[in-house]
């Protein structure tokens, strides 16, 4: 089995499954936290478009005001 770097080291074929099945969930699990990464920075992104839709929307209406 490759160990990285160009090395190899021989294992038993349980050994090296459960290695196998160990690091399948490593990247599961991974992947899970930047699952979650990835909602929580598109929940910013529109919190942050709703904030500046509304800064947007009270500057037009504060021009639109006369005597302004």
């Amino acid at each position: 089995m490759s160990v990285g770097a160009n090395f190899v080291i021989e294992m038993d074929v349980s050994y090296a499954i459960n290695y196998i099945d160990e690091r399948i969930k490593e990247f599961e699990d991974l992947r899970s936290k930047l699952d979650a990464q990835s909602a929580d920075i598109a929940k910013r992104i529109t919190d942050i478009d709703n904030f500046l839709l509304y800064i947007s929307a009270a500057i037009r209406q504060q021009q639109q005001q006369p005597g302004q």
